[in-house]
């Protein structure tokens, strides 16, 4: 019996450590070393959906930024589809 294609086992998950290409995508080049990498405050989670989509998603507290009007934080995600997001707090 074949599988049907639906559920996490079928979805390809795009691990943690590939996750550095995004920031610098979304930020600029080397942003993921000069800003993220060592950070007190780092969070990453995957999600996934009910039709086999899977994201990732990374972010961090900015503490140079956490005093202004903003939060502070920055985040970026990538789904399995290639697609990749910035994060709005």
């Amino acid at each position: 019996m074949a599988a049907s294609g639906h559920g996490t086992a079928s979805v390809q998950q795009v691990t943690a450590g590939d996750m550095s290409s995004v920031w610098d995508s979304v930020y600029g080049p080397g942003y993921y070393v000069a800003h993220v990498l060592g950070t007190n405050y780092y969070y990453e989670s995957v999600a996934s959906g009910d039709r086999g989509t899977v994201i990732n998603v990374e972010l961090y507290l900015d503490d140079s930024e956490s005093h202004y009007k903003n939060s502070g934080y920055k985040g970026v995600a990538r789904d399995n589809k290639g697609n990749i997001y910035k994060l709005m707090l």
